[in-house]
């Protein structure tokens, strides 16, 4: 008499570890005497592998790409939270290759300003533009920023600034066709 053969779901649920203890148990006393039915839980156990290792490199390969492209973001991103770099000095105006300058209109570079009357503005360059303000310290430290599609900004009052500092400031923006805008690195001096 021919001994029947282990049904492909239950073969699916043994290879899967899924069965209960007691249907486990009938399942391994059928494979110690049929060899046809071990060589099939061999090979889905082998499938249900490979698909495994698939679905785990699909999901750190998808990981990693979502990184990269976090990290470009952050990279290529004129709003990210940045300082000064060394390279830029007061009076720089901004003129580079591909980068448009936005004309900053006050403070004056080098003014000396005082702290009640410290306002910034620059030219509106597009309606829809976002404009991003920063204001550093004298090294480059930024102190404050500020997105805003307004071309006017006031200090806030919490912001604490000593008199006779030096700081810097300028207006990135990144426009609706991809262009880039800067005022370029201002200085000024707070008076009292």
């Amino acid at each position: 008499m021919t001994q029947a053969h282990l049904d492909p779901n239950m073969i699916a649920a043994y290879a899967e570890r899924r069965l209960p203890h007691s249907e486990r148990a009938t399942v391994e006393a059928h494979l110690a005497g049929c060899g046809d039915c071990r060589r099939e839980v061999t090979s889905v156990a082998l499938l249900i592998r490979a698909s495994e290792r698939r679905r785990t490199w699909l999901v750190a390969s998808t990981v990693a790409a979502a990184a990269a492209v976090l990290v470009m973001a952050l990279v290529t991103n004129p709003f990210a939270r940045r300082t000064v770099p060394e390279t830029i000095r007061p009076g720089d105006d901004g003129r580079r290759e591909g980068v448009t300058t936005l004309v900053a209109h006050s403070p004056a570079d080098g003014a000396v300003v005082a702290r009640a009357n410290l306002r910034f503005a620059w030219q509106r360059i597009a309606t829809d533009a976002l404009y991003h303000f920063t204001l550093a310290d004298g090294s480059g430290a930024p102190l404050w920023q500020m997105t805003t599609t307004d071309t006017a900004l006031a200090v806030p009052a919490g912001l604490t600034l000593p008199p006779g500092g030096r700081y810097l400031w300028y207006v990135d923006v990144l426009l609706p066709d991809a262009r880039k805008a800067t005022s370029g690195v201002r200085e000024l001096i707070l008076g009292r």
